[in-house]
C-alpha cells in the first residue's frame, strides 16, 4: 500500500505508512512526517532484499511487555511527558498517581478494566475518612 497522506478530523494532515512483509502480515504506522516515512520504507524495502527482514519485523513490533507497561512503570512517563506540558501545579497529580501505583501497580494498561477501578475506589475509601459526615 505504501505512504498515504490524509487529513483528520480536525483537519490536521496525517502520514499513514502500511507495508505486508513476506509472510502476509501487515506493518501500519502513523509518521510524524514524509522524510521519517520514506526512509522506513526504504529500510524495509532493504531488509526483504537482503532477506533480514525477520529482525527488521521484530524490532519495528514491541514485544508484549514494551508494548504494555504495568502500571507502576507508566505512571513517571505520564507525569513527565504528559502532565508536565499541560499542568501548572503538578501536586494532586502526583498524589492520586501514588496511590493508584500503590494499589494497582501490577496491572498491565492493555488489561485494565473497569473492575480494576471499582477495586481501587473500595481499597481507597476504606484507607481515607469521608469527606463529609452525616449526622
Amino acid at each position: 500500500m505504501g505512504i498515504r497522506r490524509w487529513k483528520d478530523h480536525r483537519g490536521r494532515e496525517k502520514i499513514y505508512l502500511s507495508r505486508q512483509w513476506p509472510d502476509r502480515t501487515r506493518l501500519r504506522r502513523l509518521m510524524p512526517n514524509m522524510t521519517l516515512a520514506k526512509q522506513l520504507d526504504a529500510r524495509i524495502d532493504v531488509a526483504i532484499a537482503a532477506g533480514q527482514w525477520r529482525t527488521l519485523r521484530d524490532e519495528l513490533t514491541k514485544g508484549p511487555t514494551d508494548g504494555n507497561p504495568t502500571l507502576a512503570v507508566f505512571a513517571p512517563i505520564y507525569l513527565q511527558e504528559y502532565c508536565r506540558a499541560r499542568n501548572r501545579d503538578l501536586t494532586f497529580k502526583e498524589d492520586q498517581c501514588e496511590h493508584i501505583v500503590r494499589i494497582l501497580g501490577s496491572v498491565r494498561l492493555k488489561d485494565f478494566r473497569r473492575s480494576h477501578a471499582h477495586d481501587f475506589v473500595v481499597r481507597r475509601s476504606q484507607e481515607v475518612k469521608p469527606a463529609c459526615s452525616v449526622n
